[in-house]
Formats: structure tokens, C-alpha cells, sequence
């Protein structure tokens, strides 16, 4: 037999003799009862689990009962484990992911890995955690997601509903923060792509069910800007400024303010556990040159803007397949938000995006001969774009 971690509660009966016990008031109903004390017990979704009291793992009849505190659980490869707590509250673990058992309050620790937390009614105000680095989280009625890599003692915490507070940060519904060797960051906005968008974080919503607010409805009302840009945009680019700083800009091709072309954009980026996260984007794009191309570039997103950049170089003349001369450069930078959104197939879809453009066209090597000289320039646009869902 594994000996509880729970003391046994001793009772006392007090009995009190007095002359004035007729005229006192009789305050045995204003007794308040002893709340029962918070355990926790595993339930294995998927996967496998391990679970160490101290330096000795517990068996298997051991892991169907209450979990001593103390307790280090460990989710095996491709695993859902959950904590469940005798109030009703629920804390979920990822692949890889550790908790180590706390007590009553002081649910534990998520020592690595990515966990999904639900406070019941029944919870709220009675639910701390501490992070990897040994940060407090402070909770009230909350559905949030915490994630921590021990490695390098970097944690983010993102809070769904409810109230929380992260050391002395407090977080509204929709936004997160990070925390770094201790020191908690600023509040930002809870973009769908920065963790809702997981498997992880739509399996756990489904897992709760009724007893939760699901994703959707809690995503349903907000900023589109929250949205996620998924597939192919297709839409119009406008260039609002032109600056002709050397050379001859019309025999080079160079766009008018004003002008306006058709441009296609396909993103494709999964932000998993940590931000900034990296994508590709398929972008359309002019060389001055060659006229419209796309190109398959890297594509970064930091929580609150979507950026790309393209560096392209070519010849400024090209006089047969063995002699070129000089060089152009062309280097371009977009931006861009969702400005339009809805549910599409479980998630939160950007149907509608919103950018901006900036680009420089420059010789980068001179040109020798006469003829080539008139391709010698340089030019600064900045433009931008509106583009849809496409079909």
C-alpha cells in the first residue's frame, strides 16, 4: 500500500459549560465546513503515460488512483493525457509534455511541453500553476494554454476566457504573453494562427465540450485581423509611389504611381508551439525585366503582421547566351493582415487580406558599353494590395 500524502483530518468535539448559556445565541448552523481537499487522477486519451512519485514510478493499478502530490507525469510520443481534478477543473498534456503534481491550489508545475487547462466553476479562484521557470499563474474561471521548453527556460502562456494573471501581467480573454527566464512580456492580441490553430488546441476543445466555451464561439465576434490566411488570395496592387532616383525609369520599365495589376498570393504557414513562426508564400511579383513572376519564398509571422521578402538579380543587357553585362537587383517587401473572416472546415480563415509593398530596383554592377547605359537605374516603389479567398 502506497501511503496517502494527505494527512487524516482529527475531529474535536469542544463542550462548553455556562451559567449564560440559555441567552446565547446558538451558532452551531454558522459553522462552516472544511472544503475537501483537490486531488487529481490520469485519464490516457492516447498514447502512453508515465508517472514518477519522487524516484519510484507508479504501477499500473497505482496510475488509476489519486495521484500523491509530488508526482512528475510524463505524455509519451503522439500522446493526450489528462490531470483530471476531483473539482471538475481539467488539465490536458501534449506529445512530450510533463506536469508535476502540486497541491490543493497549487495544482503543480508544467516542467516541458504544452498543456491545455480548464478551471470549472467550482475551481475558480482555486487554481495556480507555475511554469518551468517557476512563474505563477494566477487563475479565475479560465480556459487557457500554457507551453514551456526547460531547454531554455522560455514559456508562453495564452488565455482563451476568464482571468488570469501571469507574475503581475494580467491577461484579458484573447491575448497572450510570453515569459522569458522569469521576466513576463507585454500582452498581445491571441491571433487564431499563434496557438488556436493546433490540432492540439481543437482536440482539446472538443474534448470539453459543454463544459467549455468551444473556439468557434469564442472566435465568432472578434477582429478579423485574428483571422489565419490559409491557401490562395487572388486581388489587385496599386502602386502609391514612385520615386525615380537615376536613370532612365520608362526605358526600364518601371511602374507608374497609380498603375494597377493583378496579383495572386498562397500562404502556407502552421505556427505550432513557438512565435515568430515560418511559412512559404507563393508571391506574385514584377521584374522589370521578365514582367510578372511568382516566387516561393520564406514567410514569417510574429503574432501581429505577416511578412515576405524577395532579393532577385538579373542582367542589366543581355547580348547573346555567353555575354551579359552588369547587374540590377531588385529587392521587395511585403506586409500584410486579414481585414475579412469566417469559419471555414474548423478554422478561423482569412477571407479577405490587406497589404503593403516596397521595392528597389538598383544597378548593382555598371555596365561598360554605350548601348547598355540607358539600363543603368535606380527606383523606389511602395504600393498596396487587397486580395480574396480564392475558390
Amino acid at each position: 500500500m502506497r501511503r496517502s500524502f494527505f494527512p487524516q483530518t482529527l475531529f474535536a468535539l469542544v463542550l462548553v459549560f455556562s451559567t449564560v448559556a440559555a441567552c446565547s445565541p446558538d451558532t452551531s448552523e454558522k459553522k462552516n465546513e472544511a472544503k475537501e481537499p483537490v486531488t487529481a487522477s490520469l485519464v490516457v486519451h492516447r498514447g502512453t503515460v508515465v508517472a514518477m512519485d519522487y524516484d519510484i514510478a507508479l504501477s499500473e493499478e497505482e496510475l488509476k488512483e489519486t495521484l500523491p502530490e509530488g508526482t512528475h507525469v510524463w505524455a509519451g510520443e503522439d500522446s493526450l493525457v489528462e490531470i483530471a481534478w476531483s473539482d471538475g477543473s481539467v488539465t490536458r498534456l501534449d506529445s512530450n509534455s510533463s506536469f508535476k503534481i502540486g497541491a490543493d491550489k497549487d495544482r503543480g508545475q508544467l516542467t516541458d511541453g504544452r498543456s491545455w487547462h480548464r478551471v470549472s466553476e467550482q475551481g475558480s479562484d482555486n487554481f495556480d500553476l507555475t511554469l518551468s521557470d517557476g512563474t505563477d499563474i494566477a487563475t479565475s474561471g479560465t480556459g487557457f494554454m500554457a507551453e514551456c521548453d526547460a531547454k531554455s527556460n522560455d514559456c508562453s502562456v495564452f488565455l482563451l476566457e476568464g482571468g488570469l494573471t501571469v507574475g503581475d501581467t494580467t491577461l484579458d480573454p484573447l491575448t497572450w504573453t510570453t515569459v522569458t527566464d522569469g521576466m513576463v512580456g507585454e500582452a498581445q492580441p491571441l491571433t487564431w494562427t499563434a496557438a488556436p490553430a493546433s490540432d492540439f488546441a481543437k482536440e482539446n476543445s472538443k474534448l470539453d465540450g459543454s463544459k467549455g466555451t468551444s473556439l468557434e464561439d469564442l472566435y465568432k465576434n472578434v477582429d478579423p485581423s485574428l483571422a489565419s490566411p490559409k491557401g490562395l488570395y487572388v486581388g489587385k496592387h496599386t502602386f502609391t509611389a514612385v520615386d525615380c532616383q537615376k536613370g532612365d525609369c520608362v526605358a526600364n520599365k518601371v511602374p507608374k504611381k497609380g498603375e494597377v495589376g493583378d496579383r495572386t498570393y498562397e500562404f502556407a504557414i502552421e505556427c505550432g508551439k513557438r512565435l515568430p513562426c515560418q511559412g512559404q508564400i507563393n508571391t506574385s511579383w514584377i521584374d522589370t525585366k521578365a514582367g510578372t513572376k511568382k516566387s516561393l519564398v520564406p514567410l514569417t509571422f510574429d503574432g501581429k503582421v505577416y511578412s515576405w521578402n524577395l532579393k532577385n538579380t538579373h542582367p542589366a543587357c543581355v547580348w547573346s547566351a555567353e555575354f551579359t553585362e552588369g547587374t540590377i537587383t531588385s529587392t521587395l517587401a511585403w506586409t500584410a493582415k486579414p481585414t475579412k473572416a469566417e469559419f471555414l472546415n474548423d478554422d478561423f480563415v482569412a477571407t479577405e487580406i490587406e497589404g503593403t509593398t516596397h521595392s528597389k530596383n538598383t544597378t548593382t554592377k555598371a555596365v561598360d558599353s554605350p548601348a547598355c547605359k540607358k539600363f543603368e537605374f535606380t527606383a523606389v516603389t511602395d504600393g498596396k494590395f487587397t486580395a480574396e479567398l480564392g475558390e
